[in-house]
């Protein structure tokens, strides 16, 4: 096998990487709200009589439904994704209020990992914005909106680790579990400073895809209530490594110890 051959392989695959990785990243993201939607729409039920509170409550759902589904399709086909972020992000925090889970630490913490994926879909957007119409004048080293966006979700996306700790039970194991609590301390310690990011978050990325898999099979579960919670945390874990992938493949960003370090 040639070196040429070799060579032309790795340019193909890193070409079809820079458009493959983020459509997969905004994929995972996105798959929470897409499977809100559905769970939403599966419970949805028509007024059968004349009542403004349950036809507002109707009108309201039907507007969450569609607005979520077509603001993530935009998003994952790359269109308008600053506006849709904003809006997903409002819907989330709504939802906090209107299904009264604004007391549940572990619920919060999660929508806020999960979020952090779509501020850093944000700054992206803005990123590559701004890039489109520089008219050739020398960089100024000021720091624009979507640099503050992208540290604040990479400090959101590690709130999972407090979400695990909150949920974690040291009744068995205790020891294992302390080991665990140490390495996923570090991991995301080192996400929130932007140290080592492009090594840590897609072993992190891979790692809540295999565990996803076992901790919430949410298709072997026959008692549909217990099936739909499952099935949400599972796509909230979803969302969570998509946002850890898309981390992976754009860098900390500028306020990093990883972009420092450049500097130096």
């Amino acid at each position: 096998m040639s070196s040429d051959f070799i060579d032309e392989v790795y340019i193909r695959i890193k070409r079809y990487s820079k458009t493959i990785i983020p459509f997969i990243a905004r994929v995972l993201i996105t798959s929470a709200f897409i499977q809100d939607s559905i769970d939403i729409y599966n419970t949805l039920e028509r007024p059968t009589y004349f009542n403004i509170i349950r036809i507002f409550w109707y009108f309201y759902q039907c507007n969450i439904i569609l607005s979520s589904l077509v603001c993530s399709l935009l998003i994952i086909f790359n269109k308008l994704v600053a506006p849709c972020t904003v809006c997903l992000t409002c819907f989330s925090f709504i939802s906090l209020i209107v299904y009264h889970n604004f007391t549940d630490a572990i619920i919060i913490t999660r929508r806020f990992s999960v979020l952090g994926g779509l501020f850093l879909l944000m700054a992206k957007d803005l990123d590559d914005g701004k890039h489109q119409f520089k008219i050739g004048l020398p960089d100024i080293p000021i720091y624009s909106n979507s640099v503050y966006l992208q540290l604040a979700g990479r400090i959101m996306i590690t709130f999972l680790f407090l979400t695990q700790l909150i949920g974690m039970s040291f009744k068995s194991h205790i020891f294992l579990k302390l080991v665990i609590i140490i390495l996923c301390a570090c991991a995301f310690a080192m996400i929130g400073v932007g140290y080592k990011v492009r090594i840590i978050s897609p072993i992190l990325c891979v790692g809540i895809l295999i565990v996803n898999f076992f901790i919430y099979p949410w298709w072997e579960n026959p008692d549909p209530y217990y099936e739909r919670e499952v099935r949400f945390e599972f796509f909230q874990m979803l969302g969570i490594a998509g946002s850890l992938l898309l981390l992976a493949y754009e860098g900390a960003g500028e306020l990093s110890i990883d972009e420092k370090k450049k500097d130096l």
